[in-house]
């Protein structure tokens, strides 16, 4: 039994990581015949990973056709990003009464900014996630902090479709005038900073949740070479 589920979170794992780079885009067909061969995988532990991608919303499974990697819809989008701002709000608060340090904001920031130009974007979205993070930490809830990571997954998903409106750059000067609001011992302005970031990333995700113009080919897309190897 532990060997199996070790096996499905490998090839869990494996797709996950291809989804969040975009090697696999929403909407791609995963078929069982060739993901399993790709994998070195039973078609009983794909089906297995396959699952655990469908609780994080990253596929969704469909009956008589098969798994799909999942495509964001506008509504859900929406949903995700009210239960992520009552989230971080709830904690900024939570953190400003307090008198927390947000030097922990301040230093996920600076590793942010310290991303070369041309780092995978993926690395880029957990730099992103790290930031907010660690805004909800700052309120010092273990349980604020696993409701937030919970939700990490799906986060890092729609940071991988929004790249188009965002460059590492932009990113980058925006989070360090969030940061610099934070620190500033105004309550109202950080609130409003955080308010305002939030409101921004929710723009950039709606419209990264517009149904696409093109269809993607169900055989066209495949794990990058050297992913069935590692595992």
């Amino acid at each position: 039994m532990k060997r199996t589920v070790g096996r499905t979170e490998s090839v869990a794992h494996a797709l996950r990581d291809a989804i969040l780079a975009g090697d696999l885009p929403p909407g791609t067909h995963l078929r069982e015949a060739a993901r399993a061969a790709q994998l070195g995988a039973g078609r009983y532990t794909l089906r297995a990973a396959f699952g655990v991608l469908a609780a994080e919303g990253l596929v969704t499974l469909e009956r008589n056709r098969g798994a799909f990697v999942a495509i964001p819809a506008a509504d859900a989008t929406r949903d995700l990003h009210r239960f992520r701002a009552a989230l971080e709000q709830g904690a900024l608060g939570v953190a400003l009464a307090r008198g927390a340090s947000l030097d922990a904001v301040g230093a996920a920031v600076d590793e942010l900014g310290q991303l070369a130009d041309d780092a995978p974007w993926p690395r880029v979205a957990d730099a992103h996630h790290a930031i907010h993070a660690a805004i909800v930490a700052a309120a010092g809830s273990a349980r604020l902090d696993a409701a937030y990571d919970a939700l990490r997954t799906e986060l890092l998903f729609v940071v991988t479709r929004i790249r188009p409106s965002y460059t590492l750059a932009r990113m980058v000067e925006v989070h360090r005038r969030l940061h610099s609001a934070l620190e500033s011992g105004d309550a109202a302005r950080a609130a409003a900073a955080l308010e305002r970031d939030l409101d921004e990333g929710l723009a950039a995700m709606e419209a990264a949740a517009e149904p696409a113009s093109t269809t993607v080919s169900p055989s066209s897309r495949t794990l990058p070479p050297g992913l069935a190897t590692t595992l």
